[in-house]
Protein backbone atom coordinates (compact mmCIF):
# COMPACT_ATOMS: atom_id res chain seq x y z
CA UNK A 1 0.00 0.00 0.00
CA UNK A 2 2.93 2.25 0.33
CA UNK A 3 4.05 2.47 -2.97
CA UNK A 4 -0.17 3.41 -3.86
CA UNK A 5 -0.23 6.13 -1.33
CA UNK A 6 2.74 8.09 -2.40
CA UNK A 7 1.51 7.94 -6.11
CA UNK A 8 -1.98 8.89 -4.60
CA UNK A 9 -0.05 11.68 -2.86
CA UNK A 10 1.72 12.91 -6.11
CA UNK A 11 -1.58 12.84 -7.81
CA UNK A 12 0.31 10.52 -10.37
CA UNK A 13 -2.74 8.71 -11.15
CA UNK A 14 -4.95 11.41 -12.41
CA UNK A 15 -2.33 11.91 -15.27
CA UNK A 16 -2.45 8.18 -16.74
CA UNK A 17 -4.18 6.76 -19.71
CA UNK A 18 -4.84 2.96 -19.02
CA UNK A 19 -8.21 2.01 -20.15
CA UNK A 20 -6.92 -1.59 -20.72
CA UNK A 21 -5.78 -2.00 -16.82
CA UNK A 22 -7.42 -5.00 -15.54
CA UNK A 23 -6.28 -5.75 -12.29
CA UNK A 24 -4.87 -3.53 -9.24
CA UNK A 25 -3.43 -5.78 -6.79
CA UNK A 26 -2.17 -4.32 -3.26
CA UNK A 27 -0.47 -6.68 -0.53
CA UNK A 28 1.14 -6.17 2.49
CA UNK A 29 -1.69 -4.11 4.19
CA UNK A 30 -5.07 -2.29 3.01
CA UNK A 31 -5.89 0.97 1.63
CA UNK A 32 -8.43 3.55 3.04
CA UNK A 33 -11.71 3.88 1.84
CA UNK A 34 -10.73 7.58 0.37
CA UNK A 35 -7.43 5.80 -1.25
CA UNK A 36 -9.41 2.95 -2.62
CA UNK A 37 -12.37 5.30 -4.09
CA UNK A 38 -9.63 7.62 -5.99
CA UNK A 39 -8.24 4.00 -7.70
CA UNK A 40 -11.75 3.07 -8.60
CA UNK A 41 -11.97 6.68 -10.03
CA UNK A 42 -8.99 6.65 -12.05
CA UNK A 43 -9.72 2.87 -13.02
CA UNK A 44 -13.06 2.41 -13.44
CA UNK A 45 -12.76 -1.24 -14.93
CA UNK A 46 -10.29 -2.79 -13.28
CA UNK A 47 -11.00 -5.46 -10.90
CA UNK A 48 -9.12 -4.23 -7.41
CA UNK A 49 -7.75 -7.19 -5.20
CA UNK A 50 -5.00 -7.53 -2.07
CA UNK A 51 -3.24 -9.55 -0.24
CA UNK A 52 -1.52 -10.41 2.74
CA UNK A 53 1.13 -12.93 3.31
CA UNK A 54 4.44 -13.51 4.72
CA UNK A 55 7.58 -15.34 3.26
CA UNK A 56 6.73 -18.29 6.17
CA UNK A 57 3.17 -18.80 3.93
CA UNK A 58 4.53 -18.46 0.69
CA UNK A 59 3.89 -15.08 0.62
CA UNK A 60 0.05 -15.47 0.56
CA UNK A 61 -2.62 -16.09 3.21
CA UNK A 62 -5.51 -14.31 2.78
CA UNK A 63 -6.89 -12.55 -0.28
CA UNK A 64 -9.59 -9.82 -1.04
CA UNK A 65 -11.63 -10.33 -3.68
CA UNK A 66 -12.90 -7.04 -5.66
CA UNK A 67 -16.44 -7.57 -4.96
CA UNK A 68 -15.82 -8.50 -1.30
CA UNK A 69 -14.18 -5.18 -0.53
CA UNK A 70 -16.86 -2.70 -0.54
CA UNK A 71 -19.38 -5.28 1.72
CA UNK A 72 -16.16 -5.60 4.38
CA UNK A 73 -14.21 -2.15 4.40
CA UNK A 74 -10.84 -2.14 6.34
CA UNK A 75 -10.53 -5.74 6.34
CA UNK A 76 -8.03 -7.27 4.14
CA UNK A 77 -9.18 -10.31 3.20
CA UNK A 78 -10.14 -14.13 3.94
CA UNK A 79 -8.29 -17.38 4.34
CA UNK A 80 -6.79 -18.17 0.95
CA UNK A 81 -5.86 -21.42 -0.85
CA UNK A 82 -6.10 -23.90 2.29
CA UNK A 83 -4.87 -21.49 4.94
CA UNK A 84 -6.41 -22.39 8.11
CA UNK A 85 -6.56 -19.28 10.10
CA UNK A 86 -6.70 -19.18 13.96
CA UNK A 87 -6.26 -16.47 17.09
CA UNK A 88 -3.43 -16.58 20.11
CA UNK A 89 -4.03 -14.06 23.13
CA UNK A 90 -6.34 -13.31 26.12
CA UNK A 91 -9.14 -12.15 23.54
CA UNK A 92 -8.81 -14.87 21.22
CA UNK A 93 -12.58 -15.73 22.25
CA UNK A 94 -13.91 -12.32 21.71
CA UNK A 95 -12.73 -12.51 18.24
CA UNK A 96 -9.11 -10.56 18.40
CA UNK A 97 -5.52 -11.83 19.15
CA UNK A 98 -2.56 -12.60 17.46
CA UNK A 99 -3.12 -14.23 13.59
CA UNK A 100 -2.16 -17.90 13.58
CA UNK A 101 -2.17 -20.09 10.08
CA UNK A 102 -1.65 -23.11 9.20
CA UNK A 103 -1.68 -25.30 5.84
CA UNK A 104 -0.41 -26.64 2.77
CA UNK A 105 1.66 -24.11 2.05
CA UNK A 106 3.12 -22.62 5.70
CA UNK A 107 6.65 -23.97 6.55
CA UNK A 108 7.09 -26.40 8.83
CA UNK A 109 9.85 -24.12 10.60
CA UNK A 110 13.17 -22.40 10.03
CA UNK A 111 15.74 -24.28 7.91
CA UNK A 112 18.83 -25.47 10.97
CA UNK A 113 17.69 -23.55 13.44
CA UNK A 114 14.93 -24.96 16.06
CA UNK A 115 15.07 -21.83 18.60
CA UNK A 116 13.48 -19.39 15.84
CA UNK A 117 11.10 -22.62 14.94
CA UNK A 118 10.31 -22.95 18.35
CA UNK A 119 9.55 -19.12 18.98
CA UNK A 120 7.50 -18.80 15.94
CA UNK A 121 5.20 -22.61 16.02
CA UNK A 122 2.92 -24.09 18.17
CA UNK A 123 2.50 -27.26 16.91
CA UNK A 124 1.85 -26.36 13.03
CA UNK A 125 0.63 -23.14 13.67
CA UNK A 126 2.64 -20.23 12.32
CA UNK A 127 2.58 -16.91 14.82
CA UNK A 128 2.33 -14.49 12.36
CA UNK A 129 3.29 -11.46 14.95
CA UNK A 130 0.27 -9.70 13.09
CA UNK A 131 -2.69 -8.28 15.61
CA UNK A 132 -5.87 -8.99 13.76
CA UNK A 133 -9.31 -9.22 14.41
CA UNK A 134 -11.94 -11.52 12.12
CA UNK A 135 -15.22 -11.14 12.07
CA UNK A 136 -18.14 -13.53 12.00
CA UNK A 137 -17.62 -14.10 8.07
CA UNK A 138 -13.90 -15.19 8.63
CA UNK A 139 -12.96 -11.54 6.96
CA UNK A 140 -9.64 -10.30 9.17
CA UNK A 141 -8.29 -6.46 10.03
CA UNK A 142 -4.79 -5.48 11.04
CA UNK A 143 -4.75 -3.92 13.89
CA UNK A 144 -1.34 -3.90 14.96
CA UNK A 145 1.93 -5.79 15.77
CA UNK A 146 2.85 -7.86 18.86
CA UNK A 147 6.17 -8.46 20.52
CA UNK A 148 7.89 -11.66 20.13
CA UNK A 149 7.67 -12.09 24.07
CA UNK A 150 4.14 -11.56 23.55
CA UNK A 151 3.29 -14.06 20.91
CA UNK A 152 5.20 -17.24 21.02
CA UNK A 153 4.71 -19.81 23.19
Amino acid sequence: PGDYRRALAADAFSRLDAPGLRKICCAGGSLNDADTAVLRSAFPSARHWSWWGSTETSGIGLTMPDDCASTHPGRIGIAFGGTDLALWGDDAHRGSGELLCRGPHVMRGYWKNPAATAGRFTGNWFHTGDLVDIDRDGFVRLTGTVSREQSAP
